[in-house]
């Protein structure tokens, strides 16, 4: 993917993440995947939506630490695998190539409420799974 293609469509990690995600040892890279960040009874200090989906394209992190989901230059979820707030995050496989990963967004921001659902499409999703469920 091109530098151009990355900052438009947002499907590769960033390089100032990059690094310091590689220093943690990278034992999953998924970039590029398609899919959908679902908003339900959302709310933040600039956004509201009692439903709204739209299209992603996303990087899928996981190291020996920490999963990290990210899309353009924002990232959506970042949480070490021995944070408590890990145990809350619900992780579903849609189907053999597909997982959905769904969350309250108040425990990751103080000023926000509701819901969001991020589901990405990789070959990679058995890989993902096994080891965020472990």
């Amino acid at each position: 993917m091109s530098a151009i293609s990355r900052f438009l469509f947002g499907g590769s990690v960033p390089d100032t993440l990059r690094a310091e995600l590689e220093a943690e040892a990278v034992l999953i890279l998924a970039e590029d995947c398609r899919g959908t960040l679902t908003y339900r009874d959302f709310r933040s200090p600039h956004r509201r939506a009692s439903f709204k989906k739209q299209g992603i394209r996303a990087a899928v992190v996981v190291t020996s630490r920490r999963v990290v989901i990210c899309r353009r230059r924002a990232t959506l979820l970042d949480v070490p695998f021995d944070d408590p707030r890990f145990a809350a995050l619900e992780w579903t496989e849609d189907r053999l190539d597909r997982f959905c990963v769904a969350f309250d967004v108040a425990r990751f921001h103080d000023d926000w409420s509701g819901r969001w659902e991020i589901r990405l499409t990789t070959e990679r999703t058995p890989e993902i799974l096994a080891r965020v469920r472990s």
